[in-house]
């Protein structure tokens, strides 16, 4: 049976944090990436930031439903 290294682990666990990332809320909304980046700069999604990491909230991808359904 193979383990996880402690690095593995450690970068799984960042990368599960509350939300979706922003390849996941483009596939949630069937746009490209750069689409939600620019959607983040002009305050259309706000998103939540733990330092480096960016995540977005079911809400906000809710909302940019509503807007552009």
């Amino acid at each position: 049976m193979e383990h996880a290294s402690h690095a593995d682990r450690k970068r799984g666990a960042r990368r599960r944090g509350p939300g979706h990332t922003i390849k996941s809320a483009a596939q949630e909304l069937d746009v490209s990436p750069r689409k939600v980046r620019e959607w983040i700069a002009d305050g259309t999604i706000e998103p939540v930031e733990f330092g480096k990491l960016i995540r977005i909230p079911t809400a906000q991808i809710e909302k940019v439903r509503g807007i552009f359904a």
